[in-house]
């Protein structure tokens, strides 16, 4: 045993480092570089075979605590002096391929790129060839292997030897990423008829809540889209009398609404007009309600909430169209159908936004535009309005 072996043991010992791993303790401290400038100690390790990469990485890692907790030393790095193998595990060293994507990522954001192409490497260890579509891509991955070299390069793997090859049955970085847009909407999509249902248990389960229904006999209420509606007087006569009912339930989005006070000889009533589309088409729904209806009404079935109507559909002569008289309704809560989410495993920070006060350049609420950060997962903003820092107190409040 060299001192130099017996002092990175020691080190491992006072780092708390399993000995289980017999070739990480066979390693040597051959020298320590200090940079006083930024308090940055470099240490100097050799070792006789190479350490699995999630064995060396997590001594490291235990070994770097150490010394700042302990020693006060600002910033521990590392470096492996040449190994020199004839050969090494290929896994092995697709995990140190893995783990320099991963480091480097962190400040060079187009080394992830590695992970969408297919990495070859040969029985030796030492020939890792990334296979790619055409001279366009292999000019991408050239630019970013340089870095994942020198990360080998430090740890002992100089030996190690990067190629680029071409082959036009893989896919082109621009078809992985519509693949990925393809997979993420199909995602989003889900996450959203996931949300719609929770919403429309919801709002079944608290109908008393939401729920305008009048007094009428149990009826039968058969679903259809709105474009299967007829649009003209005689066109609604002959779908009611070919459905031999009047009645139609149908289901989708509140896009306008008008409540009215109307006094006559006859009294005072209360008046609802609205729109609702379904994504195929649009039809007035109308209902007279009372009082006690008002919160419903005014309050509830509001613009842009999803609903679903139950009533009778007929000519209206007072609107000049066909109508679906309400007899019963059921809010389910916002619409969702344009909500998005973000479903990246490491999200985005929004570094340039304008609000409402760049004029001329924005209309941008900042309260919905935390709102939205909150609903994306995202855990930083920024705002970067023209000349003027006004809405920075209201930023400020609102992401707290």
């Amino acid at each position: 045993m060299s001192i130099q072996n017996e002092k990175w043991i020691n080190i491992l010992n006072l780092s708390n480092v399993d000995d289980t791993n017999k070739d990480l303790f066979l390693g040597s401290l051959e020298n320590v570089k200090v940079n006083e400038i930024k308090n940055e100690y470099r240490l100097i390790l050799s070792f006789p075979k190479l350490v699995d990469a999630q064995t060396l990485f997590d001594a490291f890692t235990k070994v770097s605590s150490y010394l700042i907790s302990e020693c006060g030393i600002g910033n521990v790095k590392y470096t492996i002096l040449p190994i020199n193998g004839t050969s090494y595990d290929k896994t092995v060293i697709y995990d140190y391929f893995i783990k320099a994507i991963e480091t480097w990522s962190n400040d060079i954001a187009t080394v992830k790129i590695l992970y969408k192409y297919k990495t070859e490497i040969d029985e030796t260890g030492l020939n890792i060839s990334v296979i790619v579509p055409n001279d366009l891509d292999a000019n991408i991955v050239k630019d970013v292997i340089k870095n994942i070299k020198l990360f080998f390069i430090n740890y002992g793997l100089e030996n190690v030897k990067f190629d680029v090859e071409i082959d036009s049955n893989v896919d082109s970085l621009g078809d992985i990423i519509k693949t990925q847009h393809r997979i993420a909407e199909k995602q989003e999509e889900a996450k959203l008829n996931e949300l719609r249902q929770e919403r429309m248990q919801k709002a079944m389960s608290e109908q008393d809540q939401v729920n305008y229904k009048q007094t009428y006999r149990k009826n039968i209420y058969p679903l259809v889209k709105i474009e299967e509606i007829p649009d003209t007087s005689l066109g609604i006569e002959d779908y009611k009398n070919i459905r031999h009912s009047e009645l139609v339930q149908i289901d989708g989005v509140v896009v306008s609404t008008e409540c009215r006070n109307i006094k006559n000889a006859r009294g005072e009533y209360n008046l609802f007009t609205g729109i609702l589309n379904d994504g195929t088409d649009s039809i007035i729904i109308k209902t007279f309600y009372r009082e006690d209806n008002k919160l419903i009404f005014e309050n509830e079935l509001t613009t842009g909430k999803h609903a679903m109507i139950r009533g009778k559909v007929g000519w209206d002569a007072f609107s000049n169209a066909v109508v679906v008289q309400i007899n019963s309704v059921v809010i389910f809560g916002p619409d969702t159908s344009r909500e998005r989410f973000d479903g990246a495993d490491e999200k985005r920070v929004e570094l340039h936004a304008h609000t409402k006060m760049s004029v001329l350049d924005s209309i941008l609420d900042v309260n919905e535009y935390v709102d939205q950060a909150v609903r994306f997962g995202h855990k930083a903003l920024a705002i970067t309005d023209h000349a003027n820092c006004h809405v920075f107190p209201a930023f400020f409040s609102k992401a707290k």
